[in-house]
């Protein structure tokens, strides 16, 4: 992985092998990055995307395993009970240009991933909201 600073916040550069979200998240833990958004492309396999189903208050999960271009990947970083939260959705093409998108959970880089993650000053805070079973947004602290 690579990590170069810019004034507005991280660019980050994938590996083939590396884990995105876990790779991410270290990223923004050390950056101390508490509030920001990311957006990125590149290529990646073995993928599991979700999507909410409100009624169950569950992630409906579905594998993908072959290698994909990562047409999307967008997100933001947050906080919740004081410790960095990433939510991330991708949009995934494969060799028929058909496109597959959800909340992103798993994902390994084949080719690279170049992310841009900016940087706010503030902090996104997010709680827990039972009755939906998700950690929402709740408020924005500078």
């Amino acid at each position: 992985m690579k990590v170069f600073d810019r004034c507005d916040g991280v660019l980050v550069v994938l590996e083939p092998g590396e884990e995105i979200r876990e790779s991410l998240k270290r990223v923004v833990e050390e950056k101390d990055i508490r509030s920001g958004f990311l957006h990125g492309i590149g290529a990646g396999k073995d993928f599991t995307l979700g999507y909410y189903d409100l009624e169950k208050r569950d992630y409906v999960k579905k594998k993908f395993p072959e290698e994909y271009e990562i047409t999307s990947l967008m997100g933001n970083v947050g906080v919740l009970d004081e410790k960095p939260i990433l939510h991330i959705h991708i949009t995934l093409s494969d060799n028929q240009f058909r496109a597959f998108g959800g909340h992103l959970f798993e994902g390994t880089i084949t080719g690279t991933l170049e992310v841009f993650i900016f940087r706010d000053s503030g902090k996104i805070v997010r709680r827990m909201y039972p009755e939906r079973n998700l950690a929402l947004i709740d408020g924005v602290e500078d």
